[in-house]
């Protein structure tokens, strides 16, 4: 049975401090991009990387998940317009608000957080950088139509996604000893949302092929539809794919 990522409407209200000039950006579907948190945490630490994401120096840091979190958690949603990685930054006048967003910031330090840092302080910038650079182009949408909104679908899909349960319904689920490969979690993806997905994918510091992320293309209404290729993905279909568990620090 496939399960799908669709949201119910939500009511949108815009308040004064939220009536920004709504500006319209040509764009198709969003991306919905999430991290597999374990294998975020040997990303992004001070290490150099190659152009297919081995670390060529340092040691990476292994430890930097939270006790309360436990699936797989948001890097963004992109409303994007075919092949491209665009609009970007479409509302310069639109900055954004953390008050805006108070009563989801629990749920967002649980669900949206940039690893390998998981401090309150690195959250808030991805947050700020996701709003900047996506939210403020998919505001002509209703269900996305301010800050508030935007978060709010995000978190909302993130859950009625659920990642882990997809997978581990296909025999997918995260170990130090079972090994995976690419197409494996291609077709688990395609087989659970009737759609074909993104695989992301980094490097180890043994050089090991880690699944770092997937990417979930949809519609306007959210449904989901067939991702064209539009970011980088670092995948090796050759290479055994390694889906770690969770150490917590």
């Amino acid at each position: 049975m496939r399960t799908g990522c669709v949201i119910a409407t939500l009511v949108i209200i815009l308040t004064a401090s939220q009536a920004f000039s709504l500006e319209s950006h040509k764009w198709d579907y969003f991306v919905f991009s999430q991290w597999w948190p374990q294998s975020q945490c040997y990303y992004r630490n001070g290490q150099t990387m190659d152009d297919k994401w081995r670390f060529t120096s340092g040691n990476a840091r292994n430890d930097c998940v939270p006790a309360d979190v436990t699936t797989w958690t948001l890097h963004g949603l992109w409303p994007t317009v075919g092949g491209k990685a665009e609009p970007v930054n479409c509302n310069s006048s639109w900055p954004f608000v953390e008050s805006e967003i108070q009563d989801l910031e629990d749920r967002m330090m649980q669900r949206w957080l940039a690893f390998p840092d998981s401090s309150k302080s690195s959250a808030r910038d991805l947050w700020s950088h996701e709003w900047k650079k996506h939210g403020t182009c998919a505001t002509d949408l209703a269900q996305t139509s301010n800050e508030h909104s935007y978060f709010s679908m995000a978190l909302a899909l993130n859950s009625n996604c659920g990642l882990l349960r997809a997978l581990a319904s296909e025999n997918i689920i995260p170990s130090d000893d079972q090994m995976y490969t690419v197409k494996q979690v291609e077709r688990a993806i395609s087989n659970k949302y009737g759609a074909k997905g993104r695989v992301i994918c980094l490097r180890g510091p043994d050089d090991q092929q880690l699944l770092a992320g997937i990417r979930i293309c949809l519609d306007k209404s959210f449904r989901p539809r067939n991702c064209i290729q539009t970011y980088p993905e670092h995948c090796s279909d050759d290479d055994d794919l390694g889906y770690p568990t969770i150490i917590r620090h």
